[in-house]
């Protein structure tokens, strides 16, 4: 599940803009509006939010909920590797500061999930004070990953990463490759950019294990560009039932009443079984069920599963 809405804003001026955010956090809208009066303001529900009706729950019911405790992106090798962020319309750059480095090989192990056609990943070697991007091939089966498909206008430096690594975009889940380049004679400074469009995000880009001409490099980056992570989610789950009417009689455990006048019942946890409760007063109206996760951590948006089920008259 993710947590992320599309925010989509027509601003007083009469553009247009959008983005992937939080709605509810300011620092996002920021973003999207620029300081400008919004005319008119779009967001689809979050990703991390799943709701279900029932006509007839039953005369009585229970519902459970068993969510990943952890979701993650592992590194190749050790506990941490290098995570390029996620954030819309940027460029994050990852320092592989080297001197004389022209003709050498560069190495490194590459997994991503990058929006294909739009967002792109490139690998950049500094000759005479100039930046030029340059082919990555994976080393397993010598076939050049990177492209100069430019259906966007997104590529126009050309060896950009896109897609999924080692297989087809949101079709195979993606793994991580040992990628190779050969820089260019009179290579300075070796760098990885990594950068976004406006809008929508996929999971993004992580390197580790980075060598260049066999030797290990330091590697570095601005302040709130790539960050060092264990690629760790921590996943927060809740299961809310929604009713208009008291399904739970005398006791008020876990319950609450919203504005509308609903009763709602909120469990928190990774693994949740609610107490059999009263079905018969909402036979005609029915409930609402959602399924939500919060996570925190370093990443906040990877998918995790999870098993959901309700029981109409448990024994």
């Amino acid at each position: 599940m993710r947590t992320r809405s599309l925010i989509i804003a027509l601003l007083a001026s009469a553009a247009t803009f959008a983005a992937c955010g939080d709605a509810t956090n300011p620092d996002d809208l920021h973003r999207v509006m620029g300081g400008e009066l919004a005319s008119c303001l779009w967001i689809d529900p979050p990703y991390g939010v799943s709701y279900q009706s029932y006509r007839n729950p039953g005369t009585t019911f229970s519902a459970t909920l068993n969510g990943a405790d952890k979701a993650q992106v592992a590194p190749h090798s050790g506990p941490d590797h290098w995570y390029a962020g996620y954030e819309s319309q940027s460029d994050h750059i990852l320092d592989a500061s080297n001197t004389d480095v022209g003709g050498k090989t560069l190495d490194f192990w590459s997994w991503w999930f990058i929006e294909e056609g739009w967002d792109y990943g490139f690998v950049e070697a500094q000759v005479g004070g100039e930046w030029q991007t340059v082919p990555l091939t994976d080393v397993a089966s010598n076939q050049v990953v990177t492209t100069n498909a430019n259906p966007q206008g997104n590529n126009t430096e050309g060896n950009g990463l896109t897609g999924t690594s080692g297989g087809e975009y949101f079709v195979d889940e993606p793994e991580y490759l040992h990628l190779r380049a050969t820089l260019p004679a009179g290579t300075t400074d070796v760098r990885f950019r990594y950068s976004t469009d406006a809008a929508y995000l996929d999971t993004g880009w992580f390197v580790d294990d980075v060598a260049v001409g066999g030797t290990p490099a330091t590697v570095s980056s601005p302040e709130g560009n790539w960050i060092s992570t264990t690629g760790e989610q921590d996943n927060n789950w809740s299961l809310q039932i929604i009713a208009p009417c008291d399904l739970n009689g005398a006791s008020t455990a876990n319950e609450t009443t919203d504005d509308a006048g609903n009763h709602v019942y909120r469990f928190d946890g990774d693994a949740i079984t609610t107490p059999v409760l009263d079905g018969k007063c909402a036979g005609k109206t029915g409930i609402v069920t959602v399924v939500s996760n919060l996570p925190t951590g370093d990443l906040q948006f990877l998918d995790a599963p999870y098993t959901y089920a309700l029981t109409s008259n448990p024994r």
